[in-house]
């Protein structure tokens, strides 16, 4: 095995990554082994709680997993599920990563934190600032703010 932990093998980005030659020896982590993977550890982001033995000699994290389905209803119970995988999770994992020497925690987020859209002819830039307009687009503000303070 290599350096390098994906999560969310099973997403539309990591399923794409476990096919690509630069991360045939990646190990990937989630609630079930993905298509094509060789190298897996079973862990449910929402309800495991031991971080710590994701990081046996690894250099790099590509955080991928998270919950991307938007819902129309918001019910308390979709809010706390969004926080708790988008928020909690994210920020359990990378302070785990950082405890364990992790050089690189790559987390890939959405655009949706700047917006649903700009104005008429304008481009999103890297300093815009946070315009999450939903649960998911919030969940995802909160991680990328409190990864800042963890790196």
């Amino acid at each position: 095995m290599n350096n390098i932990i994906v999560t969310g093998g099973s997403g539309f980005i990591g399923s794409r990554l476990i096919k690509h030659q630069n991360f045939s020896d990646s190990t990937f982590v989630g609630r079930s082994k993905p298509k094509g993977c060789k190298n897996f550890i079973k862990f449910d982001f929402e309800n495991d709680e031991n971080y710590k033995t994701l990081f046996n000699n690894t250099k790099f994290v590509i955080h991928l997993a998270g919950k991307a389905h938007i819902f129309k209803k918001k019910s308390q119970e979709t809010i706390d599920n969004y926080l708790k995988l988008n928020f909690q999770a994210t920020k359990k994992l990378a302070r785990a990563a950082a405890n364990a020497s992790v050089k690189r925690f790559i987390f890939i987020s959405t655009i949706k934190v700047l917006g649903d859209h700009t104005e008429n002819g304008k481009k999103y830039k890297y300093n815009d600032p946070y315009k999450p307009q939903d649960i998911y687009s919030l969940s995802k503000t909160k991680a990328e703010k409190e990864l800042l303070l963890i790196s």
